[in-house]
């Protein structure tokens, strides 16, 4: 795993930013120079895959001082970005108090290659292209999930989640509770350990009741199970059944 860091100060002071070398870079920052008190601004990394094929990356926001309060999304995004190119990584700040703030982005490279070494039967081909739906859990929510998947010989895979808010403990959530959103994600399946791995990449969010997470799941009788990052706790749990071929 290689990292960066950008160091961005929010104020009249010259920004100043180290990056290191190949294979991530960050080709440009863009943030206001100043904000008014109460004002949401935008704070955004270009950042750059240096590798020649595709590459999960995950940024994380790191906010310094009592200036600055992050609206959206969460603290960390886990993005792909195409070899060679260059995709801008944001997050949405309010200025709510007088002073200095500091915003550290830390990008790390997760993972340059996507499909595995080993070809995947037609088989297990047939089987991740099936609909899956079921629940997924942790202790302050639930929710509906509808999972659906590309797949190639090489184990890469494609798709998306999608969710429906069934319960929530959060104030907030109770007048969203059967609200949807879809979370697009891409991963590998290693047919040697039976073990499909996905990462979100982006969202279809318009009531705001997802976040981006990371999944491992493993085949158990007819049913697909799995555990998900859910911000560092690991404490997300997936049961889902097949429901037809694609």
């Amino acid at each position: 795993m290689r990292h960066l860091v950008l160091a961005l100060l929010l104020a009249t002071a010259p920004l100043h930013a180290q990056t290191p070398p190949a294979p991530i870079s960050v080709d440009r920052y863009d943030l206001p120079k100043q904000a008014a008190i109460g004002e949401e601004y935008t704070v955004t990394a270009h950042v750059r895959n240096n590798e020649p094929a595709l590459a999960l990356i995950s940024a994380r926001l790191y906010l310094r001082g009592e200036g600055s309060t992050l609206l959206a999304p969460a603290e960390e995004q886990t993005v792909f970005i195409e070899g060679g190119s260059v995709r801008p990584v944001s997050w949405r700040v309010k200025q709510s108090g007088r002073g200095e703030t500091r915003f550290f982005v830390e990008a790390s490279l997760l993972t340059a290659k996507i499909g595995g070494e080993t070809a995947v039967s037609n088989a297990d081909l047939a089987l991740l292209r099936k609909e899956w739906s079921g629940v997924w859990s942790e202790p302050d929510s639930r929710y509906d999930a509808r999972l659906t998947l590309r797949s190639s010989v090489d184990g890469a895979v494609d798709g998306r989640i999608q969710w429906t808010l069934r319960s929530a403990k959060r104030d907030d959530y109770q007048p969203k509770i059967g609200q949807s959103g879809v979370e697009f994600v891409r991963g590998s399946f290693d047919p040697k350990k039976r073990e499909l791995v996905l990462e979100g990449y982006r969202r279809d969010d318009p009531n705001r009741i997802l976040g981006l997470d990371r999944y491992v799941f493993t085949f158990q009788d007819a049913k697909l199970v799995g555990t998900s990052w859910n911000k560092g706790k690991q404490d997300g749990r997936f049961e889902l059944g097949s429901d037809a071929s694609r």
